[in-house]
C-alpha cells in the first residue's frame, strides 16, 4: 500500500479533484503533484537509483493543460466537467447507498451518482438547459470507465458508451475526469497508472 494512499472523506476527495483541476487551469504545476513527496517515495523504492524528476513530466503536463484548454473552448463543457468533478460521487453518501453492500457501493457508484442526481432534479433546478443536463449526466454515469479499463477491469470496447458521438472534446473531458480522478486518490496513483 502506498504511504500516500489515506482514509479520507468523500468531501476531501471532491475537493482535492477540484483543487488539481485549478492547478491544471492557472498552470501552478507544484500544486498539480508534490514532485518533493514523489522523489521521497521514488527514494523508498529504488534507493540511489531514484531519479529527481519523478511524477508527470514536463511533456505529460503540457498534454493536460492542453486538455484543460481544450475543455474550456466550450464554455458548457466547461461548466459540465466542473459539475461532473462536483457530483461525481454522490452516490456514495450514506443517505443514497444504505442498501448497497461496500462492495456494490464502490462498483455501481457512478451509476448511483447519476441517478441521485435525476431523482434530486438539483441540475433542472440550477441548470435548465437539458443538454448540460444530459452531459453532467453522462460524465457522472461514466466517470471511472477510462481508468477501470486502463486497469484492465473492462475490456476497450466498453469505451464505446463515451465515444459513440465522436466529440473529441467530450473525450478529452472523459480522460482528464479519469487522470483528476486517479491524482486525488493519491499522489503516486496518477504517474504509476494513468501516464
Amino acid at each position: 500500500i502506498w504511504p500516500t494512499r489515506q482514509k479520507q472523506s468523500l468531501g476531501a476527495y471532491v475537493m482535492r479533484c477540484l483543487q488539481k483541476f485549478q492547478a491544471l487551469i492557472t498552470k501552478d504545476r507544484s500544486s498539480f503533484q508534490d514532485s518533493n513527496l514523489l522523489y521521497q517515495l521514488a527514494k523508498q523504492e529504488f534507493g540511489a537509483l531514484a531519479e529527481e524528476s519523478i511524477g508527470a513530466s514536463h511533456a505529460q503536463m503540457e498534454m493536460l493543460e492542453n486538455l484543460v484548454d481544450r475543455i474550456q473552448q466550450w464554455p458548457m463543457l466547461y461548466q459540465v466537467f466542473m459539475l461532473a468533478l462536483l457530483f461525481q460521487d454522490i452516490g456514495k453518501v450514506e443517505k443514497y447507498s444504505r442498501d448497497l453492500s461496500a462492495v456494490e457501493r464502490f462498483q455501481k457508484h457512478a451509476e448511483q451518482s447519476a441517478a441521485v442526481l435525476e431523482r434530486s432534479s438539483v441540475l433542472a433546478r440550477y441548470y435548465p438547459d437539458p443538454r448540460v443536463q444530459q452531459l453532467v449526466l453522462q460524465l457522472v454515469r461514466h466517470h471511472g470507465l477510462i481508468g477501470h479499463v486502463i486497469q484492465g477491469e473492462e475490456p476497450f470496447t466498453i469505451l464505446e458508451n463515451i465515444t459513440a458521438d465522436g466529440d473529441e472534446r467530450l473525450l478529452d473531458a472523459f480522460v482528464l475526469h479519469a487522470i483528476l480522478a486517479a491524482a486525488a486518490v493519491e499522489e503516486g496513483l496518477l504517474a504509476a497508472d494513468l501516464l
